[in-house]
């Protein structure tokens, strides 16, 4: 996360293992444990949610939910 870019939204697994970032223009998960980015996409997300085993998460955007 850069200055001017600042973190809008954070969602955490239930498990406690990863968390979900959002920025005005990136969405990025994170593994706690390794310290470090697992994936990012270019967008803007207005909500996040993990299934309870954490292995998948649901993201919504302006006009869609993916």
């Amino acid at each position: 996360v850069s200055e001017g870019n600042p973190i809008t939204n954070i969602t955490f697994s239930e498990n406690g293992y990863h968390i979900a970032t959002s920025t005005p223009s990136t969405f990025a998960v994170w593994d706690l444990r390794k310290q470090k980015m697992i994936g990012s996409v270019e967008e803007r997300v207005n909500a996040a949610a993990f299934d309870p085993s954490a292995s998948y998460i649901a993201y919504g955007v302006e006009s869609a939910i993916k």
